[in-house]
């Protein structure tokens, strides 16, 4: 199993470029529970690129691992999920949204802490 986090990240950058017809996307996981992945999905990418170049695709590897174990995902659901969310521009941008305020406000509150 050779999940990568870029691969993701690839997907996320195709969203603007792709046009789904299909309005009514079926997710296999709940809202709330996709954008927390999102997140941690995101802050996973930055920390990785903190790492020497070649232990990166390794670190990511293990942290979309982690990830799965933390929220008990199965990883195909999960990256058809994603599929789905960046297919859809519209989904993708209120998934993205929320995604985005959730990470500000829990930075703001890390800050006033």
């Amino acid at each position: 199993m050779r999940n990568s986090i870029l691969t993701i990240v690839i997907l996320v950058s195709l969203a603007c470029k792709i046009k789904n017809d299909q309005k009514l996307v079926k997710l296999n996981y709940g809202k709330d529970t996709l954008v927390e992945v999102m997140q941690d999905l995101q802050v996973a990418e930055q920390a990785v690129k903190t790492f020497d170049y070649k232990l990166q695709d390794s670190i990511k590897n293990r942290y979309y691992t982690q990830i799965l174990e933390i929220y008990n995902l199965d990883s195909t659901r999960l990256n058809q999920d994603l599929k789905n969310i960046v297919s859809d521009k519209d989904l993708y941008l209120e998934y993205q949204s929320e995604v985005v305020d959730s990470l500000k406000a829990k930075q703001k509150k890390r800050n006033i802490e």
